[in-house]
């Protein structure tokens, strides 16, 4: 079942940018609402993907007893910085290729249908923007909810993300770590810097969602 979701979640992706280049084809005007139209699209992908995923852990994960909080050893503020470059470097690259086949998937069907290629500039561009924002969300919010705990970055320095109570954090619990980085940043990124002066070295998007950062 896990596997035709896959399959579904990238067909999606895929006629979202094939919907996108059509719509560019005939509307060269349209642009703004041709970005609305193809992030609804991918939108469905990433449900289906998160669904996918989500029950491909159901089957095969076991109840983990978890560290205990009071005994964890917390993650200081620049193993995070460490981790935080690592991760960057890894979706740099995966956004390259995401974007490189997105690129090329709209650049073909706009060539083909006749629409103006010098819209694919623009079009390219802000399609990339958007599915910069999915790989984010995605990369962090999917590792981090894993058995696992923690994105390759984390994984390399050896640090994971837990509850208080030092279990796996859900993929709900996840997100609100997540969202939360944007008031991290907000106070000229003092949020962050919470993560090198509190007692249990927690970022002010882990006190949002009662996450830890801890050692191995």
């Amino acid at each position: 079942m896990s596997i035709i979701l896959y399959i579904l979640a990238i067909l999606v992706f895929l006629a979202g940018t094939v919907d996108f280049a059509l719509f560019l084809s005939k509307n060269p005007d349209g642009l703004p609402l041709g970005l609305v139209g193809v992030t609804a699209w991918w939108i469905v992908g990433s449900a289906i993907l998160v669904k996918a995923i989500l029950s491909r852990r159901k089957a095969t994960t076991g109840s983990s007893d978890g560290a205990q909080s009071a005994n964890a050893d917390y993650a200081g503020f620049w193993k995070r910085v460490v981790a935080s470059i690592i991760d960057s470097v890894l979706l740099v690259i995966g956004s390259v290729i995401c974007g490189g086949i997105a690129g090329a998937t709209l650049g073909l069907v706009v060539g083909i249908s006749g629409g103006d290629i010098k819209l694919i500039e623009v079009a390219g561009a802000a399609m990339g923007a958007i599915l910069g924002l999915f790989l984010n969300w995605l990369y962090f919010t999917l590792f981090e909810s894993s058995s696992k705990q923690a994105t390759p970055g984390k994984m390399a320095i050896g640090i994971l993300v837990t509850d208080l109570q030092g279990n796996p954090i859900s993929f709900g619990q996840a997100n609100g770590r997540y969202w939360g980085k944007i008031v991290s940043s907000i106070p000229l990124g003092l949020g962050f810097v919470m993560a090198g002066v509190t007692a249990k070295k927690q970022a002010l998007h882990d006190k949002l969602a009662g996450t830890l950062v801890i050692r191995k």
